[in-house]
């Protein structure tokens, strides 16, 4: 079965009840240091970044700004920690809204994520 890791409480599936779907595919994690490491060990990685985990006072130009969200630094160690362990195949990011980026910091914001993800990806390569 496969199974999809949902880190930060935010998106669609934060507002289920972890009980009811404690042997579903869907798991809820706050933090990558949560992850079952050696089971997903060799499993193909797909991390898609959902931008409105991010604070408001970090990124605007989202579609569902969520207070107390992460800040840049937390987001950036979050994906550090998951490059530290495998190597992600796939991925994106997703609820940035260009017509709200008046000041283009969101924008800057995916910009520093593309080149963090392909600096740590291509440490990796052999």
């Amino acid at each position: 079965m496969t199974k999809v890791y949902q880190i930060g409480r935010r998106g669609v599936f934060s507002s289920l009840n972890t009980q009811n779907v404690k042997n579903s595919k869907f798991l809820f994690l706050n933090s990558t240091s949560e992850l079952p490491y050696s089971e997903i060990e060799n499993s193909t990685i797909y991390c898609s970044i959902d931008l409105d985990i991010l604070d408001p006072s970090v990124a605007k130009a989202v579609s569902a700004p969520v207070p107390n969200g992460f800040s840049l630094k937390d987001l950036e160690n979050e994906l550090k920690n998951l490059y530290d362990f495998s190597h992600i195949d796939y991925g994106d990011i997703t609820e940035y809204q260009p017509q709200k980026d008046d000041s283009l910091i969101t924008g800057q914001i995916i910009i520093r994520l593309l080149l963090l993800g392909l600096s740590i990806s291509s440490c990796k390569i052999e």
